[in-house]
């Protein structure tokens, strides 16, 4: 069951600079109930991640000024 989905594009900040750029997204869904062994999988793909300006979400935090990713999910 897929819970959302969304598309979002980043150009590279120039100048040498690789720390993070604001997002957020909010996406509304069907609370699941939990059952034992359950999983959740986080996928995304990025075109061109062989090239050096490629998005690739590291979580550096406020080392990359920035903070790290988490999801908050739907309770029932």
């Amino acid at each position: 069951m897929r819970l959302a989905t969304w598309m979002q594009h980043f150009e590279p900040l120039g100048g040498g600079q690789f720390d993070a750029q604001p997002y957020e997204v909010t996406a509304d869904c069907d609370a699941v109930v939990h059952e034992a062994g359950g999983q959740l999988i986080f996928e995304y793909i990025g075109t061109g991640a062989d090239i050096d300006m490629a998005y690739v979400p590291n979580g550096d935090g406020d080392l990359a000024n920035g903070r790290i990713p988490y999801l908050d999910l739907p309770q029932p």
